[in-house]
């Protein structure tokens, strides 16, 4: 059996350097039984790992967003939820499982904290759009944004487009504390700006130097970041004691669901990309 593994030009000639990967079995060849596992096993194995760490992810923020009520004060909130994940981790843990078995918390029937009446739907819609679009730039439009012959390689594009991302994310997250922006519906509006703009520009190629899209991409994050750290900060701060808790956990959802849907929609998108 012969394994080929093609990458970038060298597998398709798409103007955007796609980076697909590709397996072709020789013609004449047989695929042993031993070959079939190991190409099944290492799928598997590929797909559970993402999965997994999915789970983790979705299970960890709706928990220590639910533990930000407890532990942190009003002000610092969410900012200390978005800067300083990794130590709230280990301190936190223990303390948050002896509130899990304290029935009071689940007493409240799901009329009592109806969104609507909460006011959680003018937060939770305006973040589910930011991370729509916010996403779909990110599986969808990213790695075409490529440009040839400058001094950085396809790769090196993309990893700094991730870099920059985050690092807008991370400046903005933690602005909360000389920054509020209560209206996050415009942060939506922004970044969905921003998607359509950078989808043409994926489409008619008219941007001239990366450094455009070096600053798109960094405001990307800055529009997301803020959107994430406003909502929760504003949510935490005009919900009820009783139903604070519940409603910081169930916000999470519109984060999640935009990124579901974003991507989604990222992969018919990039195939036709690809495609041309």
């Amino acid at each position: 059996m012969h394994v080929d593994f093609q990458v970038g030009n060298s597998s398709n000639s798409s103007i955007y350097d796609c980076n697909p990967v590709s397996t072709a079995v020789n013609k004449g060849s047989l695929i042993n039984s031993s070959s079939l596992l190991t190409l099944i096993t290492f799928s598997v194995a590929v797909f559970a790992g993402v999965i997994f760490a999915s789970i983790s992810s979705g299970l960890g923020e709706l928990s220590f967003l639910s533990l930000t009520v407890f532990f942190i004060t009003m002000v610092g909130r969410p900012t200390h939820w978005a800067s300083q994940f990794q130590r709230e981790t280990v301190c936190y843990q223990s303390k948050y499982t002896v509130y899990l078995f304290d029935l009071k918390l689940f007493s409240q029937t799901v009329t009592e904290l109806d969104f609507c009446e909460q006011g959680l739907w003018r937060f939770v819609l305006p973040l589910g759009v930011v991370y729509l679009t916010e996403y779909f730039i990110n599986q969808g439009l990213m790695e075409l944004l490529f440009f040839h012959n400058i001094f950085l390689t396809h790769a090196a594009q993309y990893r700094w487009y991730q870099t920059l991302y985050q690092l807008g994310v991370l400046l903005s997250r933690s602005s909360l504390r000389w920054v509020k922006i209560r209206k996050v519906w415009i942060l939506s509006v922004l970044q969905t700006l921003n998607a359509v703009f950078l989808l043409l520009a994926v489409r008619y190629l008219f941007l001239p130097t990366v450094w455009l899209v070096f600053a798109f991409i960094l405001y990307e994050g800055l529009l997301g970041g803020a959107a994430y750290v406003n909502t929760f900060h504003f949510i935490s701060e005009e919900t009820e004691d009783r139903h604070r808790e519940f409603s910081m956990a169930a916000a999470s959802v519109g984060d999640s669901l935009g990124i579901t849907v974003a991507g989604l929609i990222s992969l018919p998108v990039h195939t036709y990309f690809c495609s041309l």
